[in-house]
């Protein structure tokens, strides 16, 4: 792929995510010192609180922690050092440019401190119950739709035990009354507009009416508007508003310390807001004083992105839509159909088996189930594999540190065929990487929108809420003949923290939740429909009359919410794109060992790693102490294990120096219960690092995230294909039109089947076969 053909651009802000103490002041035996930080201890608090208060019954006396919770400290201190990824006060997140400077100072940081979703989520619900349900307001429940004689709807339960919210299709029989009730609650309306309603339009008297609207909003057939949003203004802000509810103590509390990157010892003050660390989300923004992250960077980046461009483009996407789309296809043709009939287990196709019962799951769970052959995945060996493995086979020897290197050339690469399909690249894309000494270490790229990695900073800093502003503006001005449209749902209580954002596109899809925009910016589930036009599933809104194209602005794991509606809407953004261009080698090459590094030019692409189980460290388990480190000076020989490594593990990550017998100490007590053990060689900033630097000039690690835009229209307008006469319905529920069936059964039992039949349906025709 040319340079002339790459087809990204860089937005001019970045985010820089640092941790918050500089890695150079980390050692183990200054934690006891470390540990009367008050900076730290106020972290440690935001953590967890409870082992905050196991600490503060032993006055933080080092000496007193037992082995469990000495680890724990440390694997705190190991983060607050090294770990970029945003957490609590152990990390600070800072907008900043692209420009011609050498160093960023980062001397100024502001705490946030908010109620947590949970708190909220149970403030309201506390609030409810005191509310005369007379000043409720209700309106249809948006995703209702009819299947023959029954309104199905989505119904939400709160678990307890899991503080999740649960979902499942619920049903009422669809009577004249209830209908023609919900065709006039479109809009929110009071109860008193219900029932007079009933009792002036269908002459029930005001105690039918009442019994009526009572029995529809506690099948939740009709929703109040006191249902959680996740998305613009804060919930518990919002109803105490709508309740008109002067008692501001609920509201989100907020506070600012300037300077605390100067003086790490400075006592916030944040114990008095605290009893429970489940009560608070906290963040850390950062603010440059001066400096910008030089703009010479971005060749480098761009170098690497036409290289796993080329890469990634061989290797087939595992695209969740396309098994949907034959299923489709097969059972409804070219028909429009809505889209929660499309997926209703009954009526449509089951979306990922997400409808199975969970008695079912209970009952079989002990069961073994061989995988039939023919749905084995075919083992996909590509241009790329064969690249990859020559080069494997014939590694390059780094001089310094006598590793083997595969580092892919420009030639390596002209082997590769850049993919015909342009348009399957997103309209925006992110890049996550590290200025690691003299190489970029490019740890993450791609996502179908770059508003994913942006969103849940949103709420708390203006810069970065800009930012994403402008991608969102950029994808909508270059698509103007389609909707986008974010998606907002809360499933759990604990990740709606990191799903709270503020509106970025103009349409919002609410998933069984509240969206604060207007009625005309709000597209229901009711409204949506499907349908096939060439070789993808259109989405399109009838009120509207243009195609949606979904956005879900969270790096949410959207794939663990069980509700087969949600994880659609987010698998429709990836159809036919390709977003995943990260390379990783246990991917394509899976159950090895050891995978080497992979370099081009002067940025790393993939680190060395070692995908270990617990038997290569069981020699540790009972060695003598005079013998332990010896033993490990073996294994560290064998595994070649540089001096500096990463246990990683999902998000979590910690870092060893194996020169040092203290932390050789804590990398076995951390991974000697493990059973799957994950190290990454890290990349130790080198001795005269200096590119970010907090208020006393000490050094920080950083980790950035790019943003890049398509400067091209990607997402086509789609007119409403003409119906003609109505189509043939080739799925026909009971009580709509005709029912065929094909029965079999003793001739003695004929006249009384029919009789049956008869009885109880208005017309039968039927045609008996006699077989001797």
């Amino acid at each position: 792929m040319s340079v002339e053909k790459y087809p990204y651009h860089f937005y001019q802000t970045l985010i820089l995510r640092t941790p918050i103490f500089s890695f150079k002041d980390y050692s183990l035996r200054n934690l006891k010192k470390k540990l009367k930080s008050k900076y730290f201890r106020e972290s440690l608090l935001v953590a967890s609180s409870t082992f905050y208060q196991q600490l503060e019954k032993i006055d933080f006396d080092l000496s007193k922690l037992d082995e469990k919770q000495l680890l724990t400290v440390k694997k705190y201190y190991n983060r607050i050092n090294y770990r970029p990824v945003p957490f609590g006060l152990f990390t600070a997140t800072t907008a900043v440019k692209w420009g011609n400077e050498q160093k960023i100072v980062i001397p100024l940081q502001t705490i946030h401190l908010q109620n947590s979703f949970e708190k909220e989520f149970k403030t309201v619900e506390a609030i409810k119950e005191s509310i005369d349900i007379k000043k409720h307001r209700y309106r249809k429940n948006p995703s209702l739709y009819k299947v023959g004689m029954e309104l199905r709807y989505l119904a939400t339960y709160f678990n307890e035990e899991t503080q999740s919210l649960d979902f499942n299709i619920s049903s009422i029989q669809a009577i004249d009354v209830v209908e023609q009730l919900l065709e006039y609650c479109k809009k929110k309306l009071s109860l008193y507009e219900l029932i007079a309603y009933l009792t002036v339009n269908q002459v029930l008297s005001t105690e039918e009416a009442e019994l009526l609207v009572h029995d529809l909003i506690n099948l939740q057939v009709l929703v109040d508007d006191l249902i959680p949003n996740i998305s613009g203004e804060p919930f518990l802000q919002r109803v105490l508003k709508q309740i008109n509810n002067d008692d501001q103590q609920s509201v989100n509390k907020s506070f600012t310390v300037y300077n605390v990157a100067k003086s790490l010892d400075v006592e916030l003050g944040i114990r008095k807001y605290i009893q429970n660390s489940a009560d608070v989300y906290v963040n850390v923004s950062g603010t440059a004083i001066e400096g910008s992250l030089n703009i010479a960077y971005q060749k480098s980046v761009s170098e690497a992105l036409n290289c796993l461009f080329k890469i990634s483009c061989q290797v087939p996407a595992n695209d969740s839509m396309d098994g949907f789309f034959q299923l489709f296809e097969k059972k409804f043709g070219t028909q429009m159909v809505p889209l929660l009939y499309a997926l209703d287990p009954q009526t449509g196709i089951s979306y990922h088996n997400l409808a199975q019962h969970t008695e079912d799951n209970i009952l079989l769970k002990d069961v073994y189930w061989p995988a039939d052959e023919k749905d084995r995945a075919a083992f996909p060996w590509t241009k790329v594999h064969q690249l990859l493995l020559e080069k494997w086979n014939t590694p390059i020897v780094n001089a310094g540190t006598k590793k083997q290197v595969i580092k892919l050339t420009e030639n390596d690469l002209k082997r590769l065929d850049y993919p015909k399909d342009e348009d399957a690249l997103p309209p925006s894309i992110s890049v996550v990487f590290r200025v690691a000494g003299k190489k970029i270490l490019i740890e993450n790229v791609g996502g179908i929108t770059a508003t994913s990695l942006t969103g849940r900073f949103t709420p708390f800093d203006d810069n970065i809420k800009l930012h994403a502003a402008t991608i969102a503006q950029k994808e909508v001005a270059l698509n103007p003949g389609v909707i986008f449209a974010e998606i907002v749902h809360v499933c759990n209580l604990h990740t709606a923290n990191i799903n709270r954002r503020e509106h970025l596109y103009p349409y919002e899809i609410p998933v069984l939740t509240e969206s604060t925009l207007d009625d005309e910016h709000q597209i229901l589930l009711s409204d949506l429909w499907l349908y096939i036009a060439g070789r993808q599933i259109i989405l399109y809104s009838k009120n509207h009359g243009k195609r949606v194209i979904p956005r879900l602005s969270s790096a949410f794991t959207y794939s663990r919410n069980n509700l087969a509606v949600f994880q659609f809407l987010c698998d429709f953004q990836y159809q036919n794109m390709h977003t995943g261009f990260k390379l990783d080698l246990s991917q394509l090459f899976p159950n090895l060992k050891h995978y080497p590094r992979i370099e081009f030019q002067d940025t790393i692409l993939s680190p060395e790693t070692w995908q270990l189980d617990s038997s290569e460290f069981k020699d540790l388990i009972d060695a003598p102490q005079s013998e332990f480190f010896i033993i490990f000076k073996k294994i560290k020989k064998q595994l070649r294990f540089p001096q500096w490594i990463a246990l990683t593990a999902n998000d979590r990550q910690l870092v060893y120096n194996l020169n040092n017998t203290d932390e050789i100490l804590f990398f076995f007590q951390t991974i000697k219960t493990q059973k799957e053990i994950i190290v990454k060689e890290f990349i130790y900033p080198d001795d005269d690092y200096s590119l970010c630097v907090n208020g006393e000039q000490k050094p920080l690690l950083n980790q950035f995230v790019a943003a890049l835009y398509r400067d091209k229209n990607i997402y086509e307008a789609h007119v409403l294909p003409d119906s003609g006469s109505p189509g043939i319905s080739r799925t026909i529920a009971p009580g709509q039109e005709w029912l065929y069936f094909k029965l079999y059964c003793h001739p003695s039992q004929v006249p009384e089947l029919i009789g049956e039949c008869l009885r109880r349906n208005q017309v039968v025709w039927f045609i008996r076969i006699s077989r001797g």
